[in-house]
């Protein structure tokens, strides 16, 4: 599809140094009817033209219906000859001209749009509408069969920005109410502060709608109290992707089961085993299972955008983090645990951890025997130095357990309780409990 999307560009690029290029009288170019950049600064591009001797680049053109040629690239140039002519300065009706051949509208407009965002500063309203045209083409395309990856890098590559920009634009067009959006079209309020405004409930936006959008600051909105939004699929979607996908892959069966089962039979299961859990994976970071949402919270909502926690519909976290895992296993990337584990036994209810002993996955020790896992060093920083449970110690507390022929019941109330422990343990006395084990 990149390639597809491409082509007209490098045809163009090709062509341009074949020097396949028309003089074409002014008269008979027109501007596009799709363009909506502004024509701006035309006087000066005028006299830059001038002094340089006539226009230097070749406009980009397609045959029109109506007899002439369209304006694909070059409106400015062109409105800066006319401006000369209609000055009687001494300049050429004639521009050079690549005259180029589009299967479809679409392809038309994907030219008129890459050509412009690269070649000047655009505002925010411009940029704004750059996007919803392109979004608008390349799900058309996209529906109609044509594949490319995911749609954030795709428009992040067409807009020549950065995907976390492309995720503002994403979440303001499906979060921010119509009036919102109607702002950043017509100028009255910036893609920040649109983004800001997007994170509020819709009652507080419409609220402010209602008011004067244009005094509205980014900081002013940050600066309220910390919110708690619902998750659009877009918004802070690297943070959630993470967090899910270290959420499932504390259960190997299930992160399995994403991959075979039905999607009602896996969502299901999926609420069901973290119902009414809090997991901590990373700092400041914790996940918990309420009835009917799956909550992630912030300890430092200013580093997220000031968001407090993120609310996500358990059937809609079970089906992103479904869709996640096959993405990885399309590409061969599923996170593996394959090596050897050394674990050191541990008698329950006893203070003190014994000498360590060596076990594969393929050992067999005593069901009664219950083992906790010894950490690389390396693994054991990351965990010490976050002071919270993370998906290595579920992963070696899980094939430990497994390796015990415990019950399912058994290996989750297991896990829960050392959860428990990390939380009301910070590094210090983790880093000394374990300098006093003898591991």
């Amino acid at each position: 599809m990149a390639k597809t999307i491409l082509s007209n560009l490098a045809a163009i690029v090709q062509n341009t140094q074949n020097e396949k290029i028309r003089m074409i009288d002014i008269a008979d170019l027109h501007d596009s009817p799709h363009n909506f950049f502004r024509i701006i600064h035309v006087e000066e591009l005028a006299y830059t033209i001038l002094a340089q001797g006539g226009v230097k680049d070749n406009l980009i053109v397609t045959p029109s219906e109506d007899g002439g040629f369209e304006i694909v690239s070059g409106h400015r140039r062109k409105a800066a000859v006319q401006y000369l002519l209609d000055h009687d300065e001494n300049i050429s009706r004639l521009l050079p001209c690549l005259v180029q051949i589009y299967a479809d509208e679409a392809d038309k407009k994907l030219d008129l749009i890459s050509m412009n965002v690269t070649t000047r500063q655009l505002s925010d309203q411009e940029f704004w509408q750059s996007y919803k045209e392109l979004d608008a083409i390349l799900q058309a395309k996209k529906g109609a069969g044509e594949k490319f990856g995911r749609m954030r890098e795709m428009l992040a590559k067409q807009l020549g920005v950065s995907s976390s920009q492309v995720s503002k634009l994403q979440h303001i067009d499906s979060s921010a109410e119509p009036a919102i959006q109607d702002a950043v079209a017509d100028g009255t309020i910036s893609i920040n502060t649109a983004n800001e405004i997007a994170k509020l409930e819709p009652e507080q936006q419409q609220a402010l709608a209602q008011g004067d959008l244009g005094k509205v600051t980014p900081k002013a909105i940050r600066d309220s109290k910390p919110l708690t939004v619902k998750w659009d699929g877009e918004f802070l979607e690297d943070t959630v992707r993470q967090q899910l996908l270290l959420l499932v892959r504390s259960d190997s069966a299930l992160m399995q089961q994403a991959l075979t089962a039905n999607s009602t039979e896996y969502t299901a299961d999926f609420r069901k085993r973290f119902l009414s859990q809090e997991l901590c994976f990373m700092d400041g970071i914790t996940i918990s299972g309420g009835f009917e949402h799956l909550v992630i919270s912030f300890s430092s909502p200013s580093e997220y955008e000031n968001i407090a926690a993120i609310e996500i519909k358990w059937k809609t976290a079970a089906k992103a983090v479904r869709n996640w895992l096959k993405e990885e296993a399309a590409d061969g990337d599923p996170e593996q645990v394959d090596t050897p584990v050394t674990f050191s036994e541990y008698e329950p209810g006893s203070p003190k951890v014994d000498t360590p002993v060596n076990f594969s996955a393929t050992d067999t020790v005593a069901p009664d025997t219950l083992q906790y896992a010894q950490m690389p060093q390396e693994q054991l920083d990351r965990i010490f130095d976050t002071g919270c449970f993370n998906e290595i110690v579920l992963g070696y507390l899980t094939i430990a357990l497994q390796d015990l022929g415990l019950d399912a019941d058994t290996v989750l109330a297991a896990q829960n309780a050392v959860n428990s422990v990390l939380r009301q343990q910070n590094s210090a006395e983790a880093r000394k409990a374990f300098a006093s084990s003898g591991l």
